[in-house]
């Protein structure tokens, strides 16, 4: 019982074992550097008008066209 108590203590401290948190897409985003950005202000641009075509109005384009802008402002002046 020992063992295996000191073997997760030492997998946990060690960053082993399963990795069960994933980063979200926003965090994702802000750190894709200049190029990640770019590719989001497109998208973003692109799903917003695709939606307007077929009168819906999405929320989310412009945020993810904010997210976009930001990485591609911390990549241009290369902030991590």
């Amino acid at each position: 019982m020992a063992r295996v108590r000191a073997r997760q203590v030492e997998e946990r401290e060690s960053g082993g074992g399963l990795q069960t948190h994933q980063p979200s897409l926003e965090h994702r985003v802000l750190n894709g550097g200049m190029a990640g950005g770019a590719l989001a202000m497109l998208i973003a641009v692109v799903w917003f008008a695709v939606g307007l075509m077929n009168d819906w109005v999405f929320f989310y384009p412009p945020i993810l066209f904010i997210l976009g802008l930001i990485a591609f402002i911390k990549g241009l002046t290369g902030e991590e």
